[in-house]
């Protein structure tokens, strides 16, 4: 500490004991205090993260889905482009990619479903998504080949005690998967969460995978609980670091399915779909309290405490020459040139200034040449000069205007005397 070398060593003069030694025991309290402090410090070390949750209007949403079936064609009623921009009912196929639009219902909205349907006043009120697979037909070519939906659903189940090799694909199975999602609050409108790396200006933009398997004949409730999780890349992903990217953004929808208790016919499956509340989360992970934020605590606490001690005892001696000058390089082909630079330019005949008192200088010298050293000394190590160079330039310009001035006088008193010596 600083401020305790200081009140040790270098106290003024004119201080009484008494005030050295009150200085002391304040410094040495404040030293005690700043320890207590880093040691207290040093245990909120964590190297885990620290995560901080908030919570964000869902004004709506754009969902993407693949629906695939092993050994079936089926067909949605769900609109689908055409040729010529014409949206037209889906064709029954193995499958098909859909997307889903939800809009949350606005408050006037709800009203006016509410005195509709003469339901009862529900503020948890909210429309929802509603998707019919129907037609559902056998094909036997399908059996020879799994889809990729089916593939991926498949190595998330990969372990020892399974072997897929020893069971059949169920008849009729539809698969759903989560491809893609597009938030429409406007902080997020431009952000599309793919199941596939997305990367945009080092951002590092995934949609966790999600999957369920439907059973035709059955109703089911999707249920979406969307958290998005922002931080650093490096810390998160390996697939992230492997790019090169720096920033980490996952959507984790975290669905919930739930079969409804009714029956429908064998060749359709009916499924619904919302967002568990009004809001969804937004995570940010950041690193724990680590070293670099050790440092810049005992940087505010020290700055702190040096202020409150400044303000009862006053400012330290500045002190141009630091450790390096007096301990690292501190060699004694360094410490020559030190000193030999010194000498050049602040000994003289008038003696050292600060070193040697003015009344002990040598005999026949000039107090002129001492006065100049310590002005050197002054600007080389603790004042700055620059307006008083600006000041000089002012009045070395103001100089030759005058003596411009004085010389065109002249000259026009020189012209005056001239004339009246002619008349």
């Amino acid at each position: 500490m600083q401020f305790l070398i200081d009140s040790i060593c270098n106290y003024r003069s004119t201080e009484p004991v008494w005030f050295r030694v009150c200085r002391c025991f304040v410094a040495v309290i404040f030293t005690i205090i700043f320890i207590i402090f880093l040691s207290v410090q040093l245990n909120e070390i964590d190297p885990n993260f620290v995560t901080i949750t908030k919570s964000i209007k869902l004004d709506g949403f754009n969902l993407e889905v693949t629906i695939c079936s092993e050994n079936s064609e089926f067909s949605t009623n769900i609109m689908v482009p055409g040729q010529n921009g014409i949206n037209q009912p889906s064709q029954p196929g193995r499958c098909q990619d859909v997307t889903l639009q939800y809009q949350y219902p606005q408050f006037e909205q709800y009203l006016e479903r509410k005195q509709s349907l003469h339901l009862e006043q529900n503020p948890q009120f909210k429309t929802s998504i509603w998707l019919n697979i129907s037609a559902i037909t056998p094909n036997p070519t399908f059996n020879n080949s799994d889809t990729p939906l089916y593939s991926n659903i498949l190595d998330m189940f990969e372990f020892p005690e399974f072997n897929i090799q020893d069971y059949s694909k169920s008849d009729n199975l539809i698969s759903l998967s989560f491809r893609s999602f597009q938030f429409h609050d406007l902080l997020n409108a431009d952000i599309y969460y793919n199941e596939e790396i997305f990367a945009e200006n080092s951002n590092f933009f995934i949609l966790e995978p999600s999957y369920f398997l439907l059973y035709p004949g059955q109703a089911y409730f999707i249920t979406l609980h969307p958290t998005v999780v922002f931080g650093d890349c490096s810390f998160h992903d390996y697939r992230c670091v492997d790019k090169n990217l720096t920033l980490y953004r996952k959507l984790e929808l975290n669905p919930q399915l739930i079969q409804l208790p009714v029956n429908l016919n064998p060749n359709e499956i009916n499924f619904g779909m919302r967002p568990h509340s009004r809001y969804y989360t937004h995570e940010v992970k950041n690193p724990g309290y680590n070293y670099t934020d050790l440092l810049a605590d005992l940087g505010g606490f020290y700055t702190a405490v040096l202020g409150v001690f400044i303000c009862f005892f006053g400012m330290q001696k500045i002190e141009p020459w630091g450790l390096a000058q007096k301990y690292v390089l501190s060699c004694i082909p360094c410490r020559k040139s030190f000193l030999r630079n010194l000498a050049k330019r602040y000994v003289s005949s008038a003696g050292i200034p600060l070193a040697e008192k003015v009344n002990e200088r040598p005999a026949n010298s000039s107090l002129e040449e001492r006065v100049q050293i310590l002005e050197t000394l002054l600007k080389d190590y603790y004042l700055d000069d620059y307006y008083l160079d600006k000041i000089k330039m002012v009045k070395i310009k103001h100089r030759r205007l005058l003596e411009k001035y004085n010389k065109m006088e002249l000259a026009e008193q020189n012209n005056d005397e001239n004339s009246e010596q002619e008349d």
